[in-house]
């Protein structure tokens, strides 16, 4: 062997070393779709993610970055090429891609993994005067039927109101101020002196997510936001979560037992022993769904 081959050979190995040590060192990438939680801009989006991604770090001992997605077509690219191995998502997103994701931990507010979302207008109007307007929702990257078959609880029909999807609650105020909705579909913390028509099921709150391939940081995530607060969204705490957390959004309204209780009160449990079509879960729901809602799909 040569010294010529011999130092070709020792540039060839340090070249393989030093792209070893660049792809080992490359960060993991935390992805957040999360429209429903309204920021003041986008700024404080990417300051939002990056402040997740810098607790993970911490945790599991490796460099991770944030990075912002406005669709959720451009994660799912990024999810399928491995540019991004950790999702704050929408339940709706998570729910429909399981089989990729694996849910570790979902936010809370007050407490609760659940959060109301209110019909809401600029002016005094009935779910019956709003029949065929325009109402805009944030993108939730779950497809509309989430709002006819979850939200309303399969009450209303798909095309009873027309939905618009627009990039996030901020958008959808700015829609509804400026005359281009008449209503809006939004959380109820964000509805703020507007008027409330009526407040459908509680959505889920975002969650995150790990590849199932990176499933082993799942804990590390979990131990990373566990305190993690961010008031001004609403959020408390974090707790532990499967993919049940999210999948719920994306099941139909279920039928309604042969033998039924006549009624009940508690909201979670009428849910699951009665069904949302029965009279009784009609009676002992007012506050859920509220007369008016009822008087308008007669």
């Amino acid at each position: 062997m040569t010294l010529r081959y011999k130092a070709r050979l020792l540039v060839v190995v340090a070249g393989l070393l030093v792209g070893h040590e660049a792809l080992a060192a490359k960060p993991l990438v935390v992805g957040m779709f999360c429209p429903s939680l309204a920021f003041k801009n986008t700024a404080a989006r990417v300051r939002f993610v990056n402040r997740v991604a810098t607790l993970i770090s911490q945790k599991v001992g490796a460099p991770v970055s944030g990075q912002v997605f406005a669709t959720p077509a451009v994660l799912d690219r990024r999810l399928a090429n491995g540019a991004v191995q950790i999702v704050l998502a929408e339940p709706a997103y998570l729910a429909a891609r399981l089989k990729r994701l694996k849910v570790v931990a979902i936010a809370t507010s007050s407490g609760r993994s659940r959060q109301p979302w209110s019909l809401v207008t600029s002016k005094p109007m009935t779910l019956a005067q709003l029949k065929g307007k325009v109402v805009a929702i944030p993108r939730l990257g779950g497809g509309r039927s989430i709002v006819a078959n979850y939200m309303f609880y399969g009450e209303l029909g798909p095309k009873y109101l027309k939905l618009i999807e627009v990039p996030n609650t901020e958008a959808a105020l700015a829609t509804l101020r400026v005359g281009r909705s008449e209503a809006a579909l939004i959380p109820s913390r964000s509805a703020g002196g507007l008027t409330k028509v009526l407040t459908t099921r509680s959505m889920p709150m975002p969650a995150l997510a790990v590849l199932k391939a990176k499933v082993a940081l799942g804990n590390g995530i979990r131990a990373a936001v566990a305190r993690l607060v961010a008031s001004q969204l609403g959020i408390d705490g974090w707790r532990g979560a499967s993919g049940a957390s999210v999948r719920v959004v994306s099941s139909r309204t279920r039928k309604t037992p042969i033998l039924s209780p006549i009624r009940l009160h508690a909201i979670d449990l009428t849910e699951v022993l009665m069904g949302p079509r029965s009279m009784a879960w009609r009676l002992s729901n007012v506050k859920q769904v509220t007369p008016r809602l009822q008087r308008s799909i007669k």
